[in-house]
């Protein structure tokens, strides 16, 4: 997986929604939260305004949504990925050699975590991101799980 693709909350959402994973409600919120929407989700966009698409319907929190709402264990998983995943992007003293990871892997990641750092943008922002795309969850409610006990 490409992080870089991680730096808007435009492109979680979008492979959500191929994924049958997005409300209507969800694409309305992030519109209106003024997030910049990238040109490559235009299309997409595009078929959700012409009807082309389909969106989620039943009812809401299924499967692991509905497992962090309801496991204090799963919550405290979700917190402690992203707070390993912050500092594999913020601490530059972070060694990957730590995990036994291939060094074509590492290779991989020490690039991806460069271009991280020098964008504008947090690592917990990131590590939110990637928590989102690995869950199959928005980006809010990574942020709602993990501040919620």
């Amino acid at each position: 997986m490409d992080l870089s693709n991680l730096s808007n909350q435009w492109y979680s959402l979008i492979q959500r929604h191929r994924r049958g994973l997005v409300r209507k409600q969800e694409i309305i919120d992030l519109l209106r939260a003024g997030e910049p929407v990238p040109p490559e989700c235009n299309s997409v966009i595009a078929d959700i305004i012409e009807g082309n698409t389909k969106f989620k319907t039943g009812p809401g929190r299924q499967g692991m949504e509905k497992h962090l709402s309801e496991s204090p264990v799963a919550r405290e998983l979700l917190r402690q990925m992203v707070d390993n995943y912050q500092a594999i992007f913020e601490d530059p003293d972070y060694d990957l050699h730590d995990h036994g990871w291939d060094a074509e892997i590492i290779e991989e990641i020490e690039t991806e975590v460069h271009s991280i750092r020098s964008d504008k943008r947090s690592g917990r922002d990131y590590a939110k991101d990637l928590a989102a795309v690995y869950y199959g969850i928005s980006h809010r409610r990574v942020e709602e799980y993990i501040s919620k006990k």
